[in-house]
């Protein structure tokens, strides 16, 4: 679908193109109007000037061509970073590790919250609404909400034995917004799906995740803690004056 109507998008504008393209050729070739025979007219069809206004012509387009793309191409796989997770060993019998839970809107960072998790994974879910492709071409992105933290268990036994860590991000849980969308959303124009979505992941100790929304959900992107940064943090150890 998305395809699709990407293609229609780019259809359209290679239509325009042409269609403005033609009416320049009109408007060049009547610039010096001639009354002489059919000949002479012929013959100044193919002026230079006029060879010249096609080649712009056929520049232009592939312009045109070249942003239509580049824009579809960023709308249909922008990713847009909602949080940072940090996570961090510690010594206990009934915590498996720690949690920092950085919230990111339009890319500031909005306070910091720790959480104790038990299991072998970490999870974060939420809201999703996706938008018709129509939309994402003119730069809509997704509309979501974070909602859920959770520990999780790699075997099912497991998760039934052992006493789940859940955690909401959210003051409100019963959203009513968010239940009339998840009943009546797929109604709606312009809105294609209203679905709930969690991804997981292992720990790691050695960088940060980045969890991202795309137009079709969430997504999680590990980076890995630079040799730079482990300078500047040794730096400023050795740097702070002894007691």
């Amino acid at each position: 679908m998305a395809n699709m109507n990407t293609y229609i998008f780019l259809f359209g504008l290679f239509l325009l193109t042409l269609l403005l393209a033609w009416i320049f050729l009109r408007a060049s070739g009547k610039g010096q109007d001639s009354k002489d025979t059919q000949r002479k007219r012929e013959k100044s069809s193919y002026s230079p000037g006029c060879l010249f206004s096609a080649l712009l012509s056929l520049i232009i387009l592939c312009i045109i061509l070249f942003v239509a793309v580049s824009h579809s191409y960023h709308a249909f796989t922008k990713e847009e970073p909602v949080a940072i997770v940090r996570c961090e060993k510690v010594k206990s019998d009934t915590v498996d590790f720690k949690l920092i839970f950085i919230p990111v809107l339009k890319n500031q960072k909005k306070g910091q919250e720790t959480f104790l998790i038990r299991g072998q994974q970490w999870t974060v879910g939420g809201h999703i609404i996706k938008w018709s492709s129509i939309l994402n071409l003119f730069g809509l992105h997704s509309m979501y909400k974070l909602t859920r933290i959770e520990g999780k268990y790699l075997s099912v036994f497991d998760e039934n034995t052992n006493q789940a860590t859940v955690y909401s991000l959210t003051e409100n849980e019963s959203d009513r917004l968010w239940e009339i969308l998840y009943k009546y959303g797929h109604r709606l124009p312009f809105i294609q799906s209203v679905y709930g979505n969690t991804v997981f992941t292992y720990p790691s100790f050695s960088g940060e995740f980045r969890v991202f929304v795309t137009t079709s959900g969430f997504t999680i992107n590990f980076f890995r803690e630079t040799n730079r940064n482990k300078r500047e943090k040794t730096t400023i150890k050795q740097n702070r004056p002894e007691r």
